[in-house]
């Protein structure tokens, strides 16, 4: 396994724990608790996209199998759902206009359908290789 490989996972754990502190501390006199839900949300599913974006790197590994496009899924998928619901609790703010932040509406549940065919892949790549035997 490279090492740069374990940047991206690593990446999305740091930046995770810096917006859990940051909805946590800064953000929870700003936000409504709907809406510092929604953000804590953000930061579950981002921790979850890192978590996995290592079992995949380790399945690739263990298995010998190429897990590319299932990990470039997630990625995206993670992406996609966090940071989207980072803009639509955030954007309001900084003061974007509201036609500007319903643009994003869409893309969370886009990112959940690409998390969702991560998985989806991810399990027929194993099954496969299992009835490859």
């Amino acid at each position: 396994m490279h090492q740069k490989n374990l940047l991206l996972p690593s990446f999305l754990f740091l930046t995770a724990i810096l917006l859990g502190a940051l909805g946590a501390h800064a953000l929870k006199d700003h936000l409504s608790a709907e809406k510092l839900q929604s953000f804590e949300t953000g930061v579950r599913y981002q921790v979850y996209g890192a978590l996995g974006l290592f079992v995949q790197l380790f399945a690739e590994k263990l298995y010998g199998i190429s897990l590319q496009l299932s990990r470039r899924l997630g990625l995206l998928g993670t992406c996609f759902f966090s940071g989207s619901v980072y803009g639509l609790t955030l954007l309001p703010l900084a003061g974007a206009a509201p036609s500007s932040i319903r643009l994003l509406g869409p893309v969370t549940p886009l990112g959940g359908v690409l998390l969702m065919l991560s998985w989806g892949f991810f399990m027929y790549l194993l099954l496969k290789k299992n009835t490859d035997r």
